[in-house]
């Protein structure tokens, strides 16, 4: 299929879920043609926003990946995100590798951040240092690409020759999540990165954007990003414009599915977060209303779009699939 990609984030689970329901929805993506499936990825629970994380499972992505790539084999495998500083960079480079070997190059690296001062906290990290420490983590990882002895010597990290097998693959890509302040999907006005940000996302393969970035700042983003990306040398190699969003399909009316919507996103995002708010930021209303928003996202120039829904289930895949995506060819494989 020319033109954008088309994917597919699943979101935390619930307790009493089947084990295999990782894999059933992996599968599910991958029947109904989507380019690509996503796991998120988180520690511990979270008081108010996405409060379902304390009463729901969250699998270690790269755990979660290497069974989806046993029970799949085409589709593109993701994570978004995954929280950089969590790991040891040493640790996640052989991580990353295994997975590499296993998914058959099918792996997207979608880093970030965090932002979850609690979950620092737990593991004894200063989240003040999760941006330089994200940093080095890259570095790593783009020494250890297509090397299997590499070294680094850095602010937080140091580590003699070491050899790796097998080694991180040069097919690696590294997606890189955040961009400008957080708005509402309609805020006006150019993007406000942060000079550390831009250049983490400039240095990297793709830019995935967060939920709360407007169209517009994706536009003045890639103004941005292109710029950068001429003065630090890295316009040679390939990048690609990604957004995720969370989501709650409905096939229906728009005040059928608004209905809805407001009750799913009650469930996934707690009361604390008014769903007039939510209806800013993510896709709400009728499968009309989502392909309008997604409309405007590749009329923005971004090229791989992920829907999020806020409960999982083989539904969601369908009605992503064939009741949003028909305008742009999309076709179920057969």
């Amino acid at each position: 299929m020319n033109g954008p990609r088309f994917g597919l984030r699943l979101p935390p689970i619930a307790v009493d879920a089947p084990p295999d329901t990782i894999g059933t929805i992996a599968v599910a993506c991958e029947k109904a043609g989507l380019a690509s499936f996503w796991l998120p990825d988180r520690l511990v629970g979270v008081d108010g926003y996405l409060r379902f994380l304390g009463e729901s499972q969250v699998l270690d992505p790269l755990v979660g990946l290497a069974y989806c790539a046993a029970v799949t084999s085409r589709i593109q495998l993701g994570t978004a995100v995954l929280v950089a500083p969590f790991r040891h960079p040493l640790a996640l480079t052989k991580a990353v590798a295994s997975l590499q070997a296993v998914t058959g190059d099918r792996l997207v690296l979608g880093v970030g951040t965090g932002w979850n001062r609690d979950e620092f906290a737990a593991i004894g990290l200063d989240a003040r240092q999760r941006g330089s420490r994200t940093d080095e983590t890259l570095d790593v990882l783009r020494g250890a690409r297509g090397h299997r002895v590499f070294a680094h010597r850095g602010r937080h990290f140091r580590f003699d020759e070491v050899l790796m097998g097998p080694p991180v693959r040069n097919s690696l890509e590294l997606w890189i999540a955040g961009g400008p302040n957080a708005g509402t999907y309609h805020q006006l006005g150019p993007p406000e990165f942060a000079r550390p940000v831009l250049d983490r996302i400039s240095r990297a393969e793709g830019w995935l954007s967060r939920p709360t970035t407007s169209v517009t700042q994706i536009r003045a983003g890639r103004v941005a990003i292109t710029e950068r990306r001429k003065e630090l040398g890295t316009d040679g190699g390939p990048f690609t414009v990604a957004h995720v969003n969370w989501c709650h399909l409905v096939d229906g009316t728009r005040e059928q599915a608004l209905s809805q919507q407001e009750a799913a996103f009650a469930e996934a995002l707690g009361k604390g977060t008014p769903f007039e708010v939510a209806r800013q930021l993510h896709w709400t209303g009728s499968l009309a209303d989502v392909r309008d928003r997604v409309a405007q996202l590749v009329d923005a120039g971004v090229e791989h779009i992920v829907a999020s829904p806020v409960a999982p289930g083989p539904e969601q895949v369908e009605l992503w699939a064939t009741g949003v995506l028909e305008p742009w060819g999309f076709r179920p494989e057969n």
